[in-house]
């Protein structure tokens, strides 16, 4: 199946198939381990698009479902305004009568990623990206409509325009404030002891805070200690003060919400690892390729005052 001019997606799906089964990356080129998705640049020897797989959906009717949400929530994202990195959803045959999903984009140029910009950036280069960060998630974030924005969630267009790549978890909620997105998907490769606790009050919580600006940013400020870019996390502050007033997230806020998240998420790894390490003792396969141990939480390499 040809996504886009240049992607066999069948080829590339064989290979990250491979890889999984194998438990390894073997010649992946591995950009990114989310906490449910895996992301592939593709070709490996010479990428030119950035692969982002889903977990399997359990029959056809999740798929579409999934893909209508999708086609909303872009909908939804556009008509506020908001630059989205260009997009399309594909989705093959997996195992066991599943289905995988597949999200192509073109892969960005080298230093436009947000997090990779901000490790060279001079500080008004690297303010101004902020503050436009900052006042995206402000005029986007609300009861009805949410985006993770994380640091690493954004590519900086030619006109330094930031454009969320991220667009994985379509985050909408109905009249009624009910999350639209199917729990199901992401708490299918956690043990089955918990994935009851997961999709009735875990993932609620956590979708609940991106409908908020405030927790939002405290989240993305609490993002650049993850990725030991501390000496942003004024700047963030500043920007969100300036922006929201009493929306702005504290510096306390920050260092509580990385302590809670690095426990939370630290959690989470130990769970998939474990049902990982069950499902392989009963012979079956496990749907996801997992992260070399503290990949997705790295190491702090210096503490933010």
């Amino acid at each position: 199946m040809a996504v886009a001019a240049g992607i066999d997606l069948e080829h590339a799906h064989a290979a990250i198939q491979a890889a999984i089964e194998a438990g390894e990356p073997s010649a992946l080129r591995v950009l990114g381990y989310g906490e449910m998705t895996l992301v592939v640049g593709w070709p490996a020897d010479a990428p030119a698009w950035a692969l982002k797989r889903l977990p399997p959906f359990a029959g056809e009717a999740r798929l579409e479902a999934y893909r209508g949400l999708l086609g909303e929530y872009l909908g939804a994202l556009a008509a506020r305004g908001i630059a989205v990195a260009p997009t399309e959803f594909a989705a093959l045959p997996g195992p066991g009568g599943t289905h995988v999903g597949y999200l192509v984009q073109p892969l960005a140029p080298p230093g436009r990623m947000l997090d990779a910009f901000l490790r060279e950036a001079p500080e008004p280069a690297g303010r101004a990206a902020l503050a436009a960060v900052v006042a995206t998630v402000m005029q986007g974030v609300d009861e009805r409509v949410a985006l993770d924005g994380q640091i690493p969630n954004w590519l900086l267009g030619a006109d330094g325009v930031p454009q969320l790549v991220d667009v994985s978890t379509p985050m909408m909620r109905d009249a009624a404030g009910r999350d639209r997105l199917d729990a199901e998907l992401f708490a299918a490769v956690y043990p089955w002891v918990v994935r009851g606790v997961l999709k009735r009050w875990v993932a609620p919580a956590v979708l609940a805070g991106y409908h908020d600006p405030r927790t939002n940013l405290t989240d993305a400020a609490a993002n650049l200690l993850r990725q030991n870019l501390d000496r942003w996390v004024p700047v963030l502050l500043e920007e969100a003060a300036a922006a929201g007033g009493e929306r702005a997230p504290t510096a306390d806020e920050v260092r509580r919400y990385h302590r809670n998240d690095t426990l939370l998420w630290g959690t989470n790894e130990r769970l998939r690892r474990a049902e990982r390490r069950w499902r392989r003792r009963r012979g079956e396969a496990y749907p996801m390729l997992l992260a070399p141990p503290g990949a997705i939480r790295p190491k702090r390499v210096r503490e933010w005052r």
